[in-house]
């Protein structure tokens, strides 16, 4: 068990590890709560509160994670990533990823080169 987990009760981390293996999966907080046997809600209450954001802020911050790793490390093509992440529309993985580091995939590899 690690040092930092010890603040989250324990279903907050079983969706915690859930997203970190599921990520490419359609999940979200409904789904979730009905296999955890929870209110949707008040899940996601418990999620804001112990982890510091929403729970789709969480996810879409984990894929993107994932994508910005993949963006600097491979050749693959930017869509290949979005697809290999888990979202399904370019356009929209574009405007997340721009949205949490605020430049582009393709920027973002841009400035690898250099």
């Amino acid at each position: 068990m690690h040092e930092e987990d010890s603040q989250y009760t324990p279903v907050v981390r079983q969706i915690m590890a859930e997203v970190q293996q599921n990520y490419k999966e359609d999940m979200n907080l409904k789904t979730l709560a009905y296999k955890y046997h929870m209110n949707a809600s008040y899940l996601g209450q418990i999620f804001q509160k112990e982890v510091g954001c929403s729970f789709a802020q969480y996810l879409s911050n984990t894929k993107n994670g994932i994508a910005k790793e993949l963006i600097l490390n491979t050749n693959m093509k930017i869509n290949d990533i979005a697809k290999q992440v888990g979202y399904p529309d370019t356009s929209y993985f574009y405007r997340k990823f721009k949205q949490c580091y605020g430049l582009s995939p393709a920027s973002l590899r841009d400035m690898k080169k250099y």
